[in-house]
């Protein structure tokens, strides 16, 4: 994991918005598939994504909270797909959680429909 994120973080910080979400969400995607604990995966998920959102120099949302709400709910369906999809179909449910995660997010993702494709 840390050496996928060393990987894609570099050239994440000159990207667009978009490619950043992306990035991000790939991130995020890449720990809930790889989940190695019994217990507290979404929490050091969204811990993760918030060190990389900051590492890109992104703000978070006032909505983020490490702790899950009832909307996460919305996000567990496409993420777990991801998780169980075939690589050549892990893309269209890689935008599905883009487009909640960019909810997290402020700065250029405060604007609307700003978490989805240009």
């Amino acid at each position: 994991m840390l050496s996928e994120i060393r990987r894609e973080l570099p050239p994440a910080r000159s990207a667009a918005p978009y490619v950043q979400l992306l990035t991000l969400t790939h991130l995020f995607c890449w720990f809930g598939k790889i989940h190695p604990f019994l217990d507290g995966n979404g929490h050091v998920q969204r811990a993760l994504f918030a060190a990389a959102a900051t590492d890109l120099e992104i703000p978070l949302a006032a909505r983020f909270a490490i702790h899950p709400r009832p909307f996460d709910s919305l996000l567990a369906w496409p993420l777990e797909m991801f998780t169980r999809a075939a690589a050549n179909q892990r893309e269209q449910f890689l935008g599905m959680v883009a487009e909640y995660l960019s909810t997290w997010l402020a700065g250029p993702f405060d604007i609307p429909a700003s978490g989805f494709s240009p």
